[in-house]
């Protein structure tokens, strides 16, 4: 929606982890009666996290749901082998 590692995109921006040891995000996906009206239409680097939570008081949120992503970071790059 806003600024984020991709650029000032109206898109999704993947986590970005450092290397090594174990992430853990978590994601809220809100199932809304409409998009809120505040949120810009197009690309905009003026929307940030706050003025994104404000925004759901403008419509219904009619469910929810939490997911748990845990990364676990590997220092050496994967090899793939060929089994026979």
């Amino acid at each position: 929606m806003g600024p984020n590692k991709d650029g000032g995109k109206i898109s999704y921006s993947s986590p970005c982890s450092p290397s090594g040891g174990t992430s853990t995000y978590y994601m809220t996906i809100y199932a809304l009666s409409e998009t809120p009206p505040s949120l810009p239409k197009e690309n905009s680097l003026t929307i940030n996290y706050s003025a994104l939570v404000d925004s759901l008081s403008e419509v219904t949120i009619i469910d929810q749901v939490v997911l748990e992503l845990s990364l676990i970071h590997i220092s050496e790059p994967t090899r793939l082998r060929r089994i026979s």
